[in-house]
């Protein structure tokens, strides 16, 4: 059985210097979405309602991918 991060390694690229706006990023999809866009060192903007959850959701990141390049913008709607 292939392990995660071995399938990540040979199956994606860096994502390097591109930036990438995740919508719904504090739950489901969005927020694993997040973790694996992180780890491939994308620029991530969180569009997020609450920004207590969108700031919960950078912290838990960061303690995983401290380098990690992440911003929350509120967005309307």
């Amino acid at each position: 059985i292939m392990k995660i991060q071995k399938w990540i390694n040979k199956n994606t690229k860096q994502l390097n210097n591109k930036r990438v706006i995740i919508t719904g990023a504090t739950g489901g999809l969005g927020k694993e979405l997040c973790f694996y866009l992180a780890q491939l060192n994308a620029n991530i903007t969180l569009a997020v309602r609450n920004e207590t959850a969108a700031n919960k959701l950078i912290s838990e990141i960061k303690q995983k991918y401290p380098n990690a390049n992440l911003a929350a913008t509120k967005a309307n709607g």
